[in-house]
């Protein structure tokens, strides 16, 4: 079964949702919304069967421990369609928002051919690999930017992955300073996807994501983290975890098109500016807690590094609490 993730704000007839909602048809997919505080309230009776809406009331009914930890108006909520999609039996999930859309199935894209960097530098600009090379995506440190691309291997077979990040059209998920200096639309080339292998890394966000379902335990987003890198951080947290498993991550073009909500560039930029000074941190601590306990329970692992962050105030000291409610629920639905 596949499955759409959002979060909205949106009203039902709003064209985003309509898009959204058409979006899961052409996929055959489950699309679970997650609504909240400032969400109008929705008809339910009017929704197709197969879009399934949560109001912070059903939220709080549903998973009442988890919901009334997670703060409102907040992006953590999208924590409950993970944990719906567990619940449902989902194999893969589109991680995606309100003003993200598609004419196309994008739940297959192919892999074949495909392209792989032969030198192991560990922040790649994969912006660049797409004909971008101004361009950056949000969460990459900004002296990882700019720096001269390598040649890449032409790749003929098809490729198992577990993370499919999109490059989208339109408006792109840059971070707020190439927005600033960029602001006009932009199209990606059509090249073949981008295979990271381990020891390469380039962040994964949830602007238009696939994932397998051996990760949604993995896609918890740390409620007390700056909005802007809530997905950021969970993405490298999670990647020395499929670097363990050897787990791939491939990004490429699969007909993704953004019209972005308005946002306030600058309040962006001061929340990026924690990603910009701690994310190396964030990543070299989390690597090496997947390191160095590759015996234990991955679970337990995954509170180790979020009680480490605590500690080093990068994120709050309650983010563990929030996470191990994530966590139990999971356990609970086996």
């Amino acid at each position: 079964m596949r499955a759409i993730a959002v979060t909205t704000i949106a009203d039902q007839d709003s064209l985003g949702v309509k898009r959204l909602i058409k979006w899961s048809e052409i996929c055959s997919a489950q699309l679970v919304l997650m609504g909240d505080k400032k969400s109008p309230v929705w008809n339910k009776n009017k929704l197709p069967r197969n879009v399934h809406y949560f109001s912070i009331e059903d939220q709080n009914f549903r998973w009442p421990r988890l919901s009334q930890l997670i703060p409102l108006n907040h992006y953590g909520r999208k924590n409950l369609a993970y944990l719906w999609a567990i619940e449902n039996g989902i194999e893969i999930l589109l991680d995606t928002d309100d003003d993200n859309f598609s004419e196309s199935d994008v739940f297959a894209p192919s892999t074949m051919p495909h392209r792989r960097l032969p030198e192991a530098k560990e922040w790649i600009n994969v912006y660049a690999y797409f004909g971008q090379t101004k361009l950056w995506p949000r969460g990459l440190p900004l002296d990882e930017a700019m720096f001269p691309i390598q040649k890449t291997v032409d790749c003929v077979e098809e490729i198992e992955w577990h993370c499919f990040q999109a490059v989208v059209d339109g408006d792109p998920d840059l971070d707020a300073i190439g927005r600033m200096l960029y602001p006009e639309s932009h199209i990606f080339e059509n090249q073949p996807p981008l295979l990271l292998q381990n020891g390469m890394f380039c962040p994964t966000n949830s602007q238009a994501t696939l994932w397998k379902r051996e990760l949604f335990p993995y896609l918890y987003l740390p409620v007390t983290a700056p909005f802007r890198m809530t997905d950021i951080w969970r993405g490298i947290v999670m990647s020395g975890f499929m670097n363990l498993m050897g787990y791939k991550t491939l990004f490429g073009k699969i007909g993704v098109a953004q019209m972005r909500n308005l946002h306030n560039l600058i309040s962006d930029f001061q929340d990026e500016v924690a990603g910009h000074i701690n994310s190396k941190l964030v990543k070299q601590n989390s690597d090496s807690y997947w390191l160095a306990n590759n015996a234990t329970s991955h679970h337990l692992v995954l509170g180790q590094i979020y009680e480490n962050l605590g500690q080093r105030r990068i994120v709050a000291q309650n983010e563990v609490q929030v996470l191990d409610i994530f966590l139990e629920e999971i356990e609970r639905t086996k």
